[in-house]
This record gives structure tokens, C-alpha cells and sequence, in this order.
């Protein structure tokens, strides 16, 4: 049996998507081996045949000659991979591939077709077909049938904070956990150079988002707000400035998808958060007080409400929540063009179309799982080769605290009644999964199989 691997990494935004592609390889009777980095690292050699779903290509041939020669097939979908303009296609998705990774991967899974046409024409052994248009699976669960897969979580929400506005922030330049030299400068590695615009820019727009989120907590007091930090920003930032509003709550818990799904709409300035929102159907401004092109998301910001000012972003959150008004329909349909030349979420679920293109692509993927011999040492890559250094990197600067903060943040662990739930839950929505069932074969490591 073929065993595709998924490994997570950041689990708040992962885990639901791959859980959900895992199920429906399991239903079309491809195992899937799902868990953290370590728990998949560890199982390579435990199953003869076996497809890596690469997160996002290291440019390192060894790496990929490591995985060759202890027999593993190579499949590439990248959890960064969207890119949503020109620009970062360029300048930072392109390089995720390159031309010494691109010949050991067996198949591409792209979000969209403008990121498949860039990797066809920049890498020759990225061809035709071997590229397939998929999307991502996280984003299935904000359409129909599996949006329905967070009802029990949207009902909790709102139990707990009523009507409420989403304020996603991604300010992490000028709010990093650890602070601007620590951080920034430090474990991000970007020089004083490269990090004082964007420090700059982000540390005025954080003000402004503060200065405007007290206005709508002030002027719409019935109005709850739920202010949802990036997983790299100091929380205590907002907790402070917001210390003093009763109806101003800063959270980060859980799949940001329920979050979406609960509110009555989502604020941000340039995150892609705002695409997932106007994929959900809810209002979505684009507060920008300022902008520059340098640091921000096109896509997120064109298929948004834009508000230049905080007044205008009040009269925005008065005529959408308070007053109920609904996007046109011609606005709608519009923003979903922009969107789906970079995310093909238009073609069916993306967990389908991936599921569906490994088991007709399945002779080949076993071919490829072959070990080829190469290399003197043909164990599972250790913490010392380019795959260890993927489950290790962060693990060397553990002995900092505060380090250990974040990574325990990204990744906390899963058990096995949390998967066994949200499988469940599936089941509920998608009834092709009613044979599909999950078995903990490591710490943090789960093997779904039918039957």
C-alpha cells in the first residue's frame, strides 16, 4: 500500500486542511501518515512504499538524493504557496522551488494556475505533466459541504462573544513576540538594512489599527471585537492598549477558519485571511490608513472593502454589521475572478482533485518509492541533514524560553481524541468518509486507512 506522508508544522492553520486531505486519500484506499515533522521524519522506513507532501522545497539536491535512496516518492504542496501578485510570485514563491529540488518531485500541486504557469516556464523539469492545478485543502472548509465541518466550534464561538468583528493583525515587523533585535534581526536573520522599512511602516499602521478598533469598541458599544494576533506578534501589546474596553477581546485559538465563519465580518490590512474571508462570503475590509507597495498583499487588499481612514472604516462596520448590508452580487463574482487565477478553489475541493491525481498517478509514485541505493548511509534523514534540519531547527535555540513559547505555539501536539473529533465531524458533512478511520502509531503521528 502507498502511504502519503503530511506533515504539519504550524497546526492552527494546517491541521484541518491535511486532516482533510489524509481522509480522502484514506477513502480512496491510500494510506496517509499525518502528524508533526518528527512523527513523519521517524515513519519513512516503516512503510515500504511511501509520497512525501513536501511543505515547501528545500533548495538542497542532498536532501531530496537522502529521501531517493531510502525510497520515498517526492509530491510538492506548498503551505506557502500562494503568493497573490506578481511581485512575491517573483520574488518569493519562485525561489521556494528552483532548479535543484524541482527533478526529484514526482508531482506539483499548485494553488492556482498563475503559480503553475510561473513554475512551467522557470524549472524544465517541472512539466506539464507532473503540474496540477489543485488548490489547497484548507481552503475546501469554507465552502460547502465542509464549512458545515466547524459548526460545533461557530456555535461555541458565538456563545461566547455574541456579534462580533474580527480584527486579524499580521504586524509581527513591528510586534515581533521577542522584539525587534531579538526577533527581527536575530531569529528572523533579516539585516538593520532590510528590516527598517518594513519595521517602520508596520509600526504605524499597528498604531492606527489600535486607534481604530478603539473607535469601533467606543462607537458600537453593543458591538463585541475580537482582535486575533499572528502567532509571531507579542499578544500583550494588544492586551494592554485594549486593557480598558469591556467589549475588545484579544484571542488566538484555534483554526482561524471558525473564527472567519463566526463573525459578522473581518478587518485586516493586508492579510491573506481577508481572502479566506471573501471566499466564506462575509464583509472583509482592508483597513490602510497608509500603503506601500513594497509590503503588501495586492490581492488581499483588491478583493476587500477598502478604508483609507478610520472614519470611513466606521461607516463600513455600520452599514455591513450594524446595518446588514450584503455585497452585490457583481462585486462578489468579480472578487472571486481575482481570486481564482491564484487559488483554484472554483474547481471542486482540492482534497478531491489531489486525492484523485495521487491514486491515478499511483504505479508511478510506487516506482518511485524504490530505494535507489545511493549514499553510504540510507536511514531516514537525522537531525543533522537537510529533512532533520527541517524537525531540528528550531529545536537547537530551545534552551530559550521564550523560543520555546513560539514553537510550542505552532505546534502543541495533537491527540488522538482531537483527531478522532474532527474526523468525525467530517464524516458528518462528507458521507464518502464513513469507512475512513485514524490509529496513533507515534506521538503526535496518525495512520489513516479505510476499512
Amino acid at each position: 500500500m502507498l502511504v502519503c506522508c503530511l506533515p504539519v508544522e504550524l497546526k492552527n492553520r494546517e491541521l484541518n486542511g491535511r486532516l482533510l486531505l489524509a481522509a480522502a486519500l484514506a477513502a480512496r484506499g491510500v494510506g496517509a501518515l499525518l502528524g508533526s515533522k518528527r512523527a513523519v521524519r521517524d515513519a519513512l522506513r516503516r512503510f515500504p512504499h511511501t509520497a512525501v507532501f513536501d511543505k515547501g522545497l528545500v533548495p538542497e539536491a542532498h536532501f531530496y538524493e537522502k529521501l531517493k535512496a531510502i525510497g520515498t516518492a517526492v509530491l510538492s504542496l506548498d503551505e506557502e504557496g500562494g503568493g497573490f501578485s506578481e511581485k512575491t510570485l517573483e520574488d518569493f514563491v519562485l525561489p521556494r522551488y528552483g532548479p535543484e529540488a524541482t527533478p526529484f518531485v514526482d508531482l506539483f500541486f499548485m494553488w492556482g494556475p498563475a503559480q503553475a504557469r510561473r513554475v512551467i516556464e522557470a524549472y524544465p523539469a517541472a512539466s506539464e505533466e507532473k503540474v496540477i492545478i489543485s488548490g489547497n485543502p484548507r481552503f475546501d472548509l469554507l465552502r460547502e459541504p465542509y464549512s458545515a465541518f466547524h459548526a460545533p466550534e461557530i456555535e461555541s464561538i458565538r456563545n461566547r462573544y455574541g456579534r462580533f468583528v474580527l480584527v486579524n493583525t499580521n504586524f509581527s515587523w513591528a510586534n515581533h513576540f521577542l522584539g525587534y533585535r531579538k526577533g527581527i534581526l536575530g531569529l528572523e536573520g533579516w539585516s538593520e538594512a532590510q528590516a527598517r522599512g518594513p519595521y517602520t511602516y508596520f509600526k504605524e499602521v499597528l498604531a492606527r489599527f489600535v486607534g481604530a478598533v478603539e473607535r469601533i469598541a467606543q462607537s458600537f458599544p453593543s458591538l463585541n471585537v475580537v482582535v486575533r494576533p499572528h502567532p509571531a506578534e507579542d499578544t500583550s501589546t494588544y492586551e494592554k492598549a485594549f486593557a480598558d474596553r469591556r467589549n475588545v477581546f484579544v484571542v488566538y485559538e484555534g483554526n482561524v477558519q471558525k473564527w472567519i465563519l463566526a463573525a459578522a465580518a473581518l478587518i485586516h490590512h493586508d492579510c491573506s485571511t481577508g481572502i479566506e474571508a471573501v471566499i466564506a462570503e462575509r464583509p472583509t475590509f482592508s483597513y490602510s490608513p497608509i500603503s506601500d507597495e513594497r509590503y503588501v498583499q495586492d490581492l488581499a487588499v483588491a478583493v476587500s472593502e477598502l478604508a483609507t481612514s478610520e472614519n470611513e472604516l466606521l461607516r463600513q462596520v455600520e452599514e455591513y454589521v450594524i446595518g446588514d448590508r450584503t455585497v452585490p452580487t457583481t462585486v462578489h463574482e468579480e472578487r472571486t475572478r481575482l481570486i481564482t487565477r491564484w487559488l483554484a478553489y472554483d474547481r471542486g475541493p482540492a482534497a478531491e482533485t489531489i486525492a484523485r491525481s495521487v491514486v491515478n498517478h499511483r504505479d508511478r509514485l510506487i516506482a518511485s518509492s524504490q530505494p535507489t541505493g545511493g549514499g553510504t548511509d540510507q536511514s531516514a534523514p537525522s537531525e543533522g541533514s537537510p529533512l532533520g534540519r527541517l524537525v531540528g531547527k528550531l529545536q537547537s535555540r530551545f534552551a530559550d524560553r521564550q523560543m520555546h513559547r513560539l514553537t510550542q505555539k505552532k505546534m502543541p501536539g495533537i491527540s488522538i481524541e482531537e483527531v478522532e473529533g474532527k474526523l468525525s465531524r467530517l464524516r458528518d458533512v462528507a458521507p464518502g468518509f464513513a469507512e475512513v478511520r485514524a490509529e496513533k502509531i507515534a506521538k503526535d503521528g496518525f495512520l489513516f486507512t479505510r476499512g
